[in-house]
């Protein structure tokens, strides 16, 4: 490696929190909205790698397992429904 050669793209990182469901599972759109293109998404999927395909357009953002915590948030994305803790209440009435 040279001064010459570029850095590789920064990826976001991940939550150090566990219970931080919301980074960890994101679609595409939110991920192209980091800064992260479709290839690199796609690289970071590739078998063996720290990334994988949850739902189609929603990715998982570390190698194990998902939770039901992060199966439900996949969900709510793949459907195009915010998370409950991201919508606002209801308004009654006035």
């Amino acid at each position: 490696m040279t001064q010459n050669t570029p850095l590789s793209p920064r990826l976001p990182r991940l939550p150090l929190h566990p219970e931080d469901v919301a980074h960890r599972v994101l679609s595409a759109a939110q991920l192209r909205a980091r800064g992260v293109s479709a290839a690199q998404t796609s690289a970071q999927c590739l078998p063996g790698g720290p990334w994988q395909h949850l739902l189609p357009g929603v990715y998982l953002l570390h190698p194990g397992p998902p939770t039901g915590r992060e199966r439900l948030h996949g969900a709510l994305l793949y459907a195009g429904r915010p998370p409950a803790s991201a919508r606002r209440a209801p308004a009654g009435p006035a």
